[in-house]
Order: C-alpha cells, then sequence, then structure tokens
C-alpha cells in the first residue's frame, strides 16, 4: 500500500505530529524531557551483558550455546560462545538471542478497519499519527526493532516525522526506513470510489502522469525527508477487475534515476507478471509481492540481486474471516496455492527473500511474525525464514553495517524467544524479551537468582 492526498501544506502532518508527541512525552519544545517513568526505567535497565542458553548465528544459519553477549552503550562490544556467565551479566536463561528483527513491507500510519476511504476521510491526519504511534510501539514490542515502511496511506509526510521522534526518544518504536507518500499513476492505487465532483480527492498516493512528473514527485518526496521511494507498477482498475499495469517502464525509471543518483532504493509493488517485468527493466531494487513471478522472472531479480518481499501472511490471514465453502475463501485458498509456487520457485532460482508483513490494520499491527511463519508454511526452510528476518532485511534497509546479526560493532537490538527457533519457526511469536540499542524496553521473563 502506499499514501496522500493534496493537503493545503506539506508539512502539515508533520507539524500535528510533533505537537502530540511532544505532549505525550511529557516534553516542550526545546526543554529537557520531563520524568516518564516508564521510559526512565528503560533506561536504568541497561546491562552490561546478557547470558542466554542459546544463540541464533543469522549469518551462519546456526546455533550457538551458551553465549554471553557484551554490551558498550548501544553497541555489542562482543560475543562469546561456550563459556559461563560473567558476574555482571543479565542471566535470561533457556532462551535463544535472536537478532531485532526485520520488517521489511508494513503501513504502520495505516489502520484500515472498515472501507480504505473512511480512513482517508474520517480520520484526522492528528488521530491517525496517533494511531500510528500506538502501531509503532506494538511492532517494537513483538522484537521487530527496524521496519520499511513502505507508504504511509494518504499523510504526507506524517511517517518522517514518526521516523524523527522514535530517533529522538520522543515515543517508542523501531528504527524506521520510510517510503513517504508512494507514487502511482492516475486510477493506479487506492481508494477506487471517489466522487468526480471533490475539487480535492482523497488518493492514498502521490499520483503522477508522465515521465516529467514522476522525476519531480520522487525529488519531492526524497527531498521532505523520504529514505526510499515506493512505486506502483500495477493495480487493478476496481476489486472485480483484473491487475493491470499503471505507471510505464519509463515513467519508473525517471523515478529510480532520481533515488539511485542520491544513493537511496526503490520499491515496486508488482503483482502482475507485466507490472513485474516492467518494474525490472526500469531498474528497482526490490519487487513487493510478486506474485505472477515466473522462473525466467525470478531468475533475472536473482541475477540482478532484486529482493522478493513475498508479503504471503496477510492471506492467511483473510482466509480466517471467511466462512467455509465461501467463495472468497476459495479465491484466497488459490492464492495460497499461488504463494507456495512463488516461495519454492523464489529459493529454487536463489532470489533473495525478506519479510514484510505488509500489515495495515490496528488488530494486525504487532503480529510481524506471522510472516515468517507462513513462509515456512510454503516451503521455506525455518532457517532460510530467519535469515530473511534478519539478515537478508538488513541488507534490504541497507544497514548491514548495523542491523541484521548479533557481532561486535553492531547495534544492541537484541530478541529472546522461547527453545530453538530454528527447529520451530513459532518462537519468533513468543517474544518474552527486547534490547534496542542497549536498552531493554521488554522483559517479561522471570526474575532469575545467580
Amino acid at each position: 500500500m502506499p499514501t496522500s492526498p493534496s493537503l493545503r501544506h506539506p508539512r502539515r502532518a508533520a507539524d500535528l505530529f510533533l505537537v502530540f508527541a511532544l505532549s505525550l512525552a511529557g516534553c516542550e519544545a526545546h526543554a529537557e524531557p520531563a520524568s516518564h517513568p516508564q521510559r526512565d526505567a528503560a533506561r536504568l535497565s541497561q546491562p552490561k551483558a546478557l547470558h542466554a542458553a542459546r544463540l541464533f548465528d543469522a549469518t551462519a544459519g546456526t546455533i550457538l550455546a551458551n553465549v554471553t553477549v557484551r554490551i558498550a552503550g548501544d553497541r555489542i562490544a562482543s560475543v562469546v560462545a561456550g563459556a559461563a556467565a560473567p558476574p555482571d551479566a543479565m542471566e535470561l536463561g533457556d532462551v535463544t538471542l535472536v537478532p531485532g528483527l526485520v520488517d521489511a513491507h508494513t503501513h504502520l500510519m495505516a489502520n484500515d478497519t472498515g472501507d480504505y476511504i473512511d480512513m482517508l476521510t474520517q480520520k484526522s491526519e492528528a488521530y491517525r499519527t496517533l494511531e500510528a504511534v500506538a502501531n509503532a510501539r506494538a511492532v517494537l514490542y513483538a522484537g521487530f526493532t527496524s521496519v520499511r515502511d513502505c507508504g504511509n496511506e494518504g499523510l504526507m509526510y506524517a511517517d518522517v516525522a514518526l521516523r524523527d521522534a522514535i530517533e529522538k526518544g520522543l515515543v517508542e518504536g523501531p528504527r524506521l526506513r520510510v517510503a513517504t507518500r508512494a507514487i502511482a499513476a492516475p486510477g493506479g492505487y487506492l481508494p477506487f470510489r471517489v466522487s468526480t465532483d471533490l475539487a480535492v480527492r482523497p488518493s492514498g498516493a502521490q499520483i503522477v502522469n508522465g515521465i516529467d512528473e514522476a522525476r519531480r514527485a520522487a525529488r519531492e518526496q526524497l527531498a521532505n525527508g523520504a529514505d526510499l521511494l515506493k512505486l506502483y507498477a500495477d493495480f487493478p482498475a476496481s476489486p472485480t477487475e483484473p491487475i493491470r499495469p499503471t505507471l510505464t517502464v519509463d515513467e519508473m525509471k525517471a523515478a529510480v534515476d532520481v533515488a539511485h543518483a542520491s544513493g537511496h532504493k526503490v520499491a515496486a509493488h508488482a503483482m502482475s507478471l507485466p507490472g513485474i517485468r516492467n518494474a525490472l527493466a526500469a531498474g528497482v531494487d526490490s519487487i513487493e509481492h510478486g506474485n505472477d513471478a515466473d522462473l525466467e522472472t525470478l531468475r533475472l531479480m536473482a541475477a540482478r540481486g532484486v529482493f522478493l518481499v513475498p508479503t504471503q501472511a496477510v492471506i492467511a490471514l483473510e482466509i480466517e474471516s471467511e466462512a467455509p465453502g465461501s467463495p472468497r475463501r476459495a479465491v484466497l485458498q488459490a492464492q495460497v496455492e499461488g504463494g507456495k509456487r512463488l516461495i519454492r520457485d523464489a529459493v529454487a532460482s536463489g532470489v533473495k527473500i525478506a519479510t514484510g508483513f505488509d500489515s495495515a490494520e490496528s488488530a494486525h499491527h504487532g503480529q510481524d511474525a506471522l510472516e515468517a511463519v507462513t513462509l515456512v508454511a510454503h516451503g521455506m526452510s525455518t532457517t532460510a525464514a530467519l535469515q530473511a528476518a534478519t539478515v537478508r532485511g538488513a541488507e534490504l534497509l541497507g544497514w548491514t553495517d548495523r542491523i541484521g546479526s548479533l557481532e561486535k560493532g553492531k547495534l544492541a537490538d537484541i530478541v529472546a524467544v522461547p527453545g530453538d527457533p530454528t527447529r520451530d519457526v513459532h518462537a519468533l511469536e513468543r517474544v518474552s524479551f527486547v534490547m534496542k540499542g542497549g536498552v531493554v524496553v521488554r522483559n517479561d521473563l522471570p526474575p532469575r537468582t545467580k
């Protein structure tokens, strides 16, 4: 999904967010933060070392036993396996330490619990942004310490403000890479039903028509703080029509050239085979969804190092809401079978895969681990799914120097799960401990005495 109706002032949502975020954080602009019990407690919980029964080495795809991770500030100072816990270590017990998890495709600004157009027209920008604050906290507490947000669904640049507020410690949330408004063709994104009489038509993306407008939109979004661009290579004209290409190769290439010239990546929503091929011809860095990709196309993606973010879990969630035997359930079940084919062929072709939950509902934010679970159910090995949620995600976000694995010099983003996640991927759904940048933000483990 993506973002943005035309508003009177491009910074309006961001300004509104900062006012509310500052008040939530209990501080005033240009002043030192006031006392906040929960935050202050977290700041005090900065252990010098963690000790646990196991650690997942995401780079090697193996489990290390009896491990101590020593922490200096917000970084990992050392990782030592096979030794007794030092006296100053926080003992976590019979758990496995995994790197802070990565969701490479979500929509924190979206709470589309009814009709999409209702979200755009019946909720204020300020209210939706505050919803996003709650969503970000839920995702962080689920162990996802880094997120690539792929479009803010009509909120101009509010996701930039959310990213910056998290970085400044005003609110809790994962590290963010944001795509801001996303870019689509006329009729190439939601909502479907908008009256032609409206002077300003609500839209979930920045609409462009032609190469010059695509180039201008790319420059505008990057200038206003986007970390990446999101393009809509295809979309149906209505809920009952087939998916068809929307932006042209030349339009997408204009945006890609602008992004790449300044060192930014481009993600393409592409489900149909023509849309996927057009996006690849334009030079994008990742294909989001990729439903109809065939073997030839997947091999091309592998050769070019283009990522696939398959977003399969949302289909499983939709099936749960459909009555057995309903026509819609049958359609969704066919999509599940198609997803299994996609994952099988992508793995066989050597395509890089990163997990992306694609959440857009308040009830789903924080269930991001379902994507790794679904990938395993679709035939991916458990270890490969864990790597898709760690080292592969870090690579796609461009943060391999700071996240994705637990090793010296990287950020101390550390999550604890029960058992051995390489044997049971469902362990990722049972996070009991979350550290971000050396600070414990969640600890549900029982106290242990030495």
